[in-house]
């Protein structure tokens, strides 16, 4: 049984050592020099201390009280030192080590496990959930702004502009017999306000879909995509909603929003296509976004780098924990797939 033991302890992973109660080391296994770069030989009868990181002194001793009252310490997660100097996160177990003739405790056994990849590998998931949420705070509050500023142009530069083309036309209607010259500057007044109007009013569009506050994400989808087409005949918009999609809240409803203004501006512009289709589907506590085209598509290294706005996008789709994948070679076409979960995006 001994010589299983031993073989055991030998051929295990992790570091095991042994303390007499002053805590001193008398056993030392082949995974613990492979872990801190002592041999057994450089260790025996070293005090523990020769292990411990700056600041946890303290802690050995309190190890050793709890053991020789037969307290079991269960990974316990602290710092190591190297032979090299090179600190170490580790998880720490022990058990008192009794004596069996007369059950008396006489030192303890100690193993140690090399969790530092583990330790950054939590490190760097908790920053990036720190970048996740400052992400979706500022995206919140880059809309809060578009929000306020086309508010703030459909108020006040709005009536402005109506202002100036009411002026026009009454100056124009008073002159139109007897002062031509009057009359078609008034024209022009008119004409200009007009076309300031219609500018304004897509911008206002662009910086914040009123139609999403007052008609929901489907219909203003469909009047976006309408837009498109009347725009650019040559392509072929298909669009497809399935599920239930009128109650998704406000930020998914913005972000598929802005995702899709985005896909089609891209397309327009680089994608040479002249079909796009548009799917939107709800199913299992999650929406699903597909914009897809049969245009030039684009290469590997132009998606990894951020192309066309991809990582614009990506961005806002891993702020809300979704998924976002693109799919493309050249002249095959482009498909953005976008999947955001309902629960943790409201």
């Amino acid at each position: 049984e001994n010589r299983r033991l031993a073989l055991l302890v030998k051929q295990s992973s992790d570091a095991i050592m042994i303390y007499d109660l002053q805590g001193n080391i008398t056993f030392w296994n082949p995974a613990a020099e492979r872990l801190f770069g002592y041999t057994a030989a450089q260790v025996d009868g070293k005090s523990a201390t020769l292990l411990t990181a700056p600041g946890r002194v303290a802690e050995i001793a309190q190890n050793l009280e709890s053991v020789a009252h037969r307290e079991l310490i269960e990974n316990l997660e602290t710092e190591r030192v190297t032979s090299d100097g090179r600190v170490l996160d580790v998880a720490l177990s022990a058990a008192p080590l009794i004596d069996p003739h007369d059950e008396r405790v006489i030192g303890q056994i100690c193993s140690m496990r090399d969790i530092t990849e583990n330790k950054r590998a939590q490190q760097t998931a908790r920053e990036l959930e720190e970048n996740r949420k400052l992400t979706q705070l500022i995206q919140s509050h880059v809309e809060e702004e578009r929000r306020h500023l086309a508010r703030e142009l459909h108020d006040e530069l709005g009536q402005c502009v109506i202002a100036i083309k009411t002026i026009g036309y009454s100056i124009a209607n008073r002159s139109k017999d007897n002062a031509a010259d009057i009359h078609e500057n008034a024209q022009t007044i008119v004409s200009v306000a007009s076309h300031i109007y219609d500018v304004m009013h897509g911008i206002i569009r662009d910086l914040r879909p009123s139609g999403l506050d007052h008609l929901g994400l489907l219909e203003t989808l469909s009047d976006t995509v309408n837009t498109w087409r009347e725009r650019h005949p040559e392509i072929k918009f298909e669009v497809c909603l399935q599920g239930k999609l009128d109650d998704l809240g406000e930020t998914i409803n913005i972000t598929l929003y802005r995702l899709v203004q985005e896909c089609l501006t891209n397309l327009v512009r680089h994608a040479a296509a002249s079909k796009a289709e548009i799917s939107l589907s709800r199913a299992d506590g999650s929406v699903k976004l597909l914009v897809a085209d049969n245009g030039k598509g684009i290469g590997d290294g132009e998606a990894k780098n951020g192309h066309f706005g991809l990582i614009g996008m990506r961005e806002r789709v891993h702020a809300l924990n979704g998924s976002f994948e693109t799919e493309s070679r050249p002249g095959a076409g482009l498909r953005v797939i976008v999947v955001l979960p309902l629960e943790r995006a409201a």
